[in-house]
């Protein structure tokens, strides 16, 4: 249930293009299965980067899922859950850009036994250029109340907050926050959000706040942000994330709703690095749609951990894959004492086959392995394509 699109950044050209997309999940985000299947009631993370060289048209972009009828499961599917079936969108205009982060992290609701993943776009008038997509992904995580979670952030924290704007610095770790207001969150305003523990001034158009927290280790393996937060109306970005004064570079960080009385979600696992050992300091900007005849801001953010398996702080994966004349080299990173088979397919998009390459036990670190056409396969060189895979053993 877990598949990344790679460490190359793959380039989508636009040619005098208008409203469309580019891309399906059919053997397109590394991966050959035409769908994946998923187990409704789960978390799910999807998303990826995006960055652009410029296109000649203002344009946004995002990923989309959907789930069609498979020979598998021919029964007619719900309607896709607002919003959660596609991430916030990336606006671009005509110029680079950096990467940025999209995403979306929701629990699967029932009837949705598999999902298809694409890129969809609207464009102001026919356009050309270049959009990049990076690290595409779609996978569970821990349940939110599970108790692999380590909360370094609980609700109802106590957090230093602004509601003028800040010095340009405020959000470097060495910021001095003393002189600012202080209260137990949930922090908010107007009749709308629940639970209020602090009042905070209505009629701002951004709050800013700030706290530390320890982390004892950072060989971490997941990165959970939940929140309580109301949104800004569509009028862009609704949280605005700094860890360690470095900006999460986020299409939008949108675990938000209309009063903030819903506990919604977002996947931080990218930028685990972010993270030091000891104190550690967020800082966030809550984006507020001023109304003329009331306003309703609430605030409550929890992050969450969980903790990295021996040597390894990420889950297993294809870490390298390296061809020549004899055969293919794969890098596997694991943890140590778990077993797992790697499999080949050079199959059609429809019937995959997956055989046995080999077998191996995790040790921590990257295992290497060679693909020479081991078990009865034809070796690499024999075909034009090979697909590869890691399942549990």
């Amino acid at each position: 249930n877990v598949f990344y699109q790679g460490r190359q950044s793959m380039e989508i050209q636009l040619l005098n293009m208008g409203n469309n997309g580019s891309i399906g999940q059919w053997n397109q985000y590394g991966i050959i299965d035409a769908t994946i299947p998923v187990t409704p009631g789960t978390l799910y993370s999807f998303g990826g980067f995006f960055r652009s060289t410029g296109i000649t048209q203002p344009s946004e972009h995002w990923l989309q899922w959907v789930s069609s009828p498979t020979s598998y499961n021919t029964n007619n599917r719900p309607a896709l859950p607002f919003p959660n079936y596609f991430t916030p969108h990336f606006f671009i205009g005509t110029t680079n850009t950096g990467w940025a982060y999209a995403n979306r992290t929701f629990i699967l609701p029932a009837g949705f036994p598999n999902m298809e993943l694409s890129h969809h776009f609207n464009i102001a008038n026919p356009g050309s250029g270049s959009i990049f997509m990076d690290n595409i992904f779609l996978r569970p995580l821990p349940a939110p109340g599970s108790n692999v979670w380590q909360e370094v952030v609980p609700f109802g924290s106590f957090w230093r907050y602004s509601i003028n704007p800040p010095p340009a610095n405020w959000y470097a770790t060495n910021f001095d926050d003393s002189t600012w207001l202080g209260g137990n969150a949930k922090l908010g305003a107007g009749s709308g959000p629940t639970n209020i523990a602090t009042q905070i001034t209505a009629r701002k158009t951004q709050y800013f706040f700030r706290r530390q927290f320890l982390i004892a280790s950072t060989n971490l393996e997941e990165f959970l942000l939940s929140a309580r937060c109301t949104d800004n109306g569509g009028n862009g970005p609704s949280l605005q994330m700094y860890l360690n004064g470095r900006l999460i570079p986020a299409t939008d960080i949108a675990p938000v709703s209309l009063q903030g009385n819903d506990t919604l979600y977002y996947d931080l696992t990218p930028f685990l690095d972010y993270l030091v050992p000891g104190t550690n300091t967020v800082a966030i900007v809550l984006n507020n749609t001023v109304q003329s005849s009331w306003d309703d801001v609430a605030f409550d953010v929890s992050l969450k951990v969980t903790p990295g398996v021996g040597a390894s702080s990420s889950p297993t994966h294809l870490s390298s894959l390296q061809r020549d004349p004899d055969g293919v080299t794969l890098g596997i990173d694991a943890p140590a004492g778990t077993f797992w088979r790697v499999e080949s397919s050079d199959g059609s998009f429809i019937s995959p086959r997956w055989q046995l390459v080999d077998t191996f036990t995790g040790n921590g670190s990257t295992y290497v392995m060679r693909d020479v056409g081991q078990n009865n396969r034809p070796p690499p060189s024999a075909v034009p394509s090979r697909f590869y895979r890691v399942v549990p053993y």
